[in-house]
């Protein structure tokens, strides 16, 4: 059902060895990412800055520790994006009232305009890419990937 689905999504021959169901999904992964990406030209934000603005438009308090956790990217590269929000007027920081030691990040009415605009044109992107692929494929495949990200990793 994995590689049905991945198939369909990018159009490659039938490969029965595990070595090439990884690269199809090497290469599937890239044309998510870059699905995403061409949605979001014009906009002046990248897709991993998208997925961070995604977390603080649907948080009602986010700060930049619990996003570089929740999202598994660097703080620096949280904190370098959070500066090009603020300067873009994108987001806010206003101080924790219950900590001091801590900042909550909000989106702007900006912020909340662009990443409600640049959602809509993803999902339009996405929904053509997956067009032609059953919901019964769709749904194997996300089940596939649950199932891979939920085992641990060894060494």
């Amino acid at each position: 059902m994995l590689k049905s689905a991945l198939q369909k999504l990018i159009g490659t021959p039938e490969e029965t060895d595990v070595l090439s169901i990884i690269l199809l999904e090497s290469k599937a992964s890239r044309t998510f990412y870059m699905t995403i990406a061409n949605a979001l030209y014009g906009f002046d934000i990248t897709p991993s800055e998208w997925t961070i603005l995604d977390k603080i438009s649907k948080s009602s308090t986010c700060n930049p520790l619990i996003l570089a956790h929740a999202l598994n990217l660097k703080p620096s590269y949280i904190t370098s994006c959070i500066k090009k929000f603020i300067k873009n007027k994108i987001i806010t920081i206003e101080p924790d009232p219950k900590d001091r030691r801590f900042k909550n990040i909000k989106a702007t009415a900006k912020g909340e305009d662009l990443y409600k605009n640049a959602s809509e044109k993803i999902e339009s992107h996405l929904e053509k890419l997956f067009e032609n692929i059953s919901s019964k494929d769709i749904e194997g495949y996300t089940n596939t990937l649950k199932d891979i990200s939920s085992k641990k990793l060894l060494r």
